[in-house]
């Protein structure tokens, strides 16, 4: 979140001039790949393939976006599921001769990738491949029910990670309030009389409330999902090593690795 301040005349101005640049310039052309000196990259592959194959970014951008919210079945019954999920956009400058690349990731996946206009020369912006670490465990050593310190202390810091947090609130129905004997919907408690006037609308909505079904929401529960890759170079597959709440619950391969 980035705090607000007042912005002088001339900053002011200088921002317009930025807004303005930004609706004049080509909307960016949407692409299923992006390749890079090191290969090809597209839709779902990892960050780790676009560090080893793209280097880092000239520009890395990051925010948080909820994904979810349906209700789903569940032990204590339905139960409303909504996902923070990281999202990190991705530019690319090659230089004037070649467009911008923006690459959008999502929990650590390629979700969209754009080209937009010819790119700028940036004095000391050549950055070279990206430094991927190697793990220091054998690629075998990695099973579910390890810990997060089992990790670490085998394997070292991953080459990338990405956290989502996922939050459940268990939804109960309950059950509409009995009518009292004599009732009729719309009428009122107890028949009315001839000649009794019906019952207004404000006394017909709080009758309906009464017999509709009320949904109550019950306590949250957080859960962290975490995807950490490991590389142990280019001779051996990649390790996705998925984590909930700081236990390995899934081990899965990658691409060949990156790091040299």
């Amino acid at each position: 979140m980035r705090p607000l301040h007042p912005a002088a005349p001339m900053r002011s101005l200088t921002a317009s001039l930025a807004w303005l640049a930004l609706a004049l310039a080509p909307a960016p052309v949407l692409a299923d790949s992006l390749r890079c000196q090191g290969g090809l990259v597209g839709l779902g592959d990892t960050k780790l393939d676009l560090l080893g194959k793209c280097g880092r970014p000239a520009l890395a951008e990051q925010r948080t976006v909820e994904r979810g919210g349906a209700l789903r079945s569940g032990p204590q019954g339905a139960v409303s599921q909504v996902a923070s999920v990281p999202v990190e956009t991705w530019t690319y400058n090659f230089g004037p001769r070649q467009f911008v690349q923006v690459v959008t990731l999502e929990a650590g996946r390629i979700t969209a990738v754009a080209r937009g206009g010819y790119g700028y020369e940036l004095p000391g912006a050549d950055m070279g491949p990206a430094f991927i670490p190697r793990a220091r465990c054998d690629h075998l050593s990695i099973h579910v029910g390890d810990r997060t310190f089992d990790l670490l202390a085998k394997c070292g810091e991953p080459a990338a990670r990405d956290v989502t947090v996922v939050r459940q609130q268990v939804v109960l129905q309950e059950a509409a309030a009995p009518r009292e004997p004599g009732h009729e919907p719309g009428r009122g408690p107890g028949r009315r009389e001839a000649g009794q006037p019906e019952a207004g609308p404000r006394e017909r909505r709080h009758e309906q409330s009464r017999e509709a079904p009320m949904l109550l929401q019950g306590a949250t529960n957080s859960i962290n999902l975490e995807v950490w890759a490991y590389d142990f170079g280019p001779q051996v597959l990649v390790r996705l090593v998925e984590l909930e709440d700081g236990v390995v619950t899934r081990v899965d391969t990658g691409s060949h690795g990156y790091s040299r």
